[in-house]
């Protein structure tokens, strides 16, 4: 019975593409992922193959310091946005995504754009502790 459903599952995979949907995915992920490394000094590192990616946080990318906190605030933003992603890294820093092999682009363009605002809601969360 397991052999029969692993059979089926790599035959729905084939037959609908998947595996080309995650290279085509994962490479959009990347490179909007990337554009956010480029825009905020909080985002340390892109790092991932096909739709299994990390971004670490960092407080600075010249010292590359962890940021756990900054990402535990951003990390429950994008839950009110509505997207899940996972937590990992030694110091709690890092966003894991391995979403489902089915998404689509709007998928990535939309959850691309959850994980700005989320980062901009974690600065302001940050900058709200420091005056306090």
């Amino acid at each position: 019975m397991a052999m029969a459903a692993g059979r089926e599952v790599l035959k729905v995979i084939d037959d609908e593409g998947l595996q080309e949907n995650s290279r085509v995915l994962g490479e959009r992920y990347m490179k909007g992922l990337n554009e956010l490394k480029d825009r905020y000094e909080e985002v340390g590192d892109v790092r991932g193959a096909g739709l299994m990616i990390g971004v670490e946080f960092v407080t600075d990318k010249e010292s590359k310091n962890p940021d756990g906190a900054f990402f535990a605030d951003f990390h429950e933003a994008t839950k009110t946005y509505g997207v899940l992603a996972g937590k990992g890294g030694r110091f709690g820093n890092v966003m894991r995504l391995q979403p489902p092999m089915c998404m689509t682009a709007a998928d990535v363009d939309f959850s691309l754009d959850v994980f700005e605002r989320s980062i901009k809601d974690a600065r302001a969360a940050k900058a709200k502790r420091a005056a306090s």
